[in-house]
């Protein structure tokens, strides 16, 4: 491989590690605003996983939407691919929560996770940059 390839590939992976990087970083930001909201305010317990799923939408659209503004094509497979490992991340922090039984709650996770990303990578595509 020449140079050029090899530093074209290793550009596109390190721009790859800091969005992943960044979307951490917002998924536990958001997590801690997610848990100052339950404590503070006064919600019974069913809204709760309502407003969990709200925040989960947030999360991986704007990691959907990072990835797509990174690609600029192919906006649904970039925005599931780019947020696949913040979802997987999501998603193993709803079963720890859940003591590992897998239930329909789990389901509704996985596929927020992915409709939303699949969104925020469609809509970053085909946003008009200036």
């Amino acid at each position: 491989m020449s140079d050029r390839k090899r530093s074209k590939t290793n550009s596109k992976i390190l721009s790859y590690v800091k969005t992943e990087i960044l979307s951490i970083i917002i998924f536990g930001a958001l997590l801690v605003i997610l848990s100052a909201v339950c404590v503070k305010a006064d919600i019974n317990k069913e809204s709760m996983s309502y407003i969990a799923l709200v925040f989960i939408g947030v999360i991986s659209l704007t990691t959907g939407f990072l990835f797509g503004i990174r690609e600029r094509k192919n906006g649904i497979v970039c925005g599931i691919l780019g947020a696949l490992p913040v979802n997987l991340l999501i998603i193993a922090v709803s079963l720890i929560i859940n003591k590992f039984s897998v239930d329909i709650n789990i389901l509704y996770t996985a596929l927020v996770c992915l409709v939303s990303s699949s969104v925020g990578g469609i809509v970053s595509v085909n946003i008009r940059m200036k």
